[in-house]
């Protein structure tokens, strides 16, 4: 009867520690992920102020988008079931069902040719080297995201 009750006693010990690892292990991604939207935004915004000078350029490296992220999306904020194309924002989707939308001073969308010029920029889970440059688009300067496997 002791060793049944030692027995229960340290299965919730071992589900106690698991979960709280969990925890601690979904809080630090968490975190990775908001910091990974905030470098580039501080960084697009902190271009973009600094004169919207056409033709610069800021490469930042080494950039993560983590696991338990479905995706980070700039230049769109979530709508009526959908999302909304807003320049001044950017939305971390989790693969827990969370979303956290942030706003920026500086408009963003994706670096590419053509008409996906301007258009948002979707992150998935992965390492990035994002080139971030002020460019017009449709007569307005936008800071352009380009990003690149690591």
């Amino acid at each position: 009867m002791k060793l049944a009750g030692v027995m229960v006693a340290a299965t919730m010990a071992v589900t106690l520690a698991a979960t709280c690892v969990t925890g601690l292990i979904d809080q630090s991604s968490t975190a990775v992920a908001r910091a990974c939207g905030a470098r580039i935004a501080a960084v697009a915004a902190a271009e973009y102020a600094d004169g919207c000078v056409v033709n610069s350029d800021r490469i930042l490296t080494g950039l993560t988008v983590p696991g338990n992220v479905r995706m980070i999306v700039f230049g769109t904020a979530p709508g009526n079931g959908g999302t909304t194309h807003c320049t001044g924002m950017y939305t971390i989707q989790y693969n827990d069902g969370r979303n956290e939308t942030y706003f920026t001073i500086a408009p963003l969308g994706a670096d590419g040719p053509g008409p996906a010029r301007g258009s948002p920029l979707t992150l998935y889970p992965g390492r990035y080297v994002i080139h971030i440059s002020i460019r017009p688009v449709d007569g307005r300067m936008m800071a352009l995201i380009g990003p690149e496997a690591d």
